[in-house]
């Protein structure tokens, strides 16, 4: 098993050395014990640091399935995107879009078949910080999956 750090937004070196460690530690006995299937929706990357958009396959297959040819799409791309820069505006003093996806998510395991997310990439500038890109998936019942 690949393991990947992940961090939130905001934590200090040390804080980020710790986090890491004990979600680490977390994943693989939860993936040891067969308790959880994590799937990671999206990922980018600053200095070294992973961060990623990670749910439960539960999860998303709580979610609504969408047949293209037969139904309206369940989430209007507007009200998405609304959802989804209203978290980077939680998060940044200026983030513009730099692009958006609709994720079919049978990319990510055969039996999400039918079902989709939005995935949404901002350019995150708070300050003087250098800027970075984040990730940001919002799933077609409009929960929003942050990025960690």
């Amino acid at each position: 098993m690949r393991l990947r750090t992940i961090t939130t937004l905001g934590c200090r070196a040390g804080q980020v050395a710790s986090l890491s460690l004990l979600l680490q530690s977390a994943l693989c006995m939860a993936a040891q014990a067969g308790e959880t299937n994590w799937v990671t929706l999206a990922t980018t990357s600053l200095r070294g640091t992973t961060f990623a958009c990670r749910t439960t396959e539960d999860r998303l297959l709580a979610d609504r399935k969408w047949e293209i040819v037969k139904e309206p799409i369940p989430l209007e791309p507007a009200k998405a995107f609304s959802l989804a820069s209203g978290w980077a505006r939680k998060n940044a003093k200026r983030a513009p879009l730099l692009r958006i996806e609709i994720l079919p998510l049978e990319t990510l395991a055969e039996k999400l078949q039918g079902h989709y997310a939005y995935i949404f990439h901002f350019r995150m500038y708070n300050g003087w910080d250098p800027a970075f890109e984040a990730a940001v998936a919002v799933l077609m019942d409009g929960t929003v999956i942050e990025p960690h």
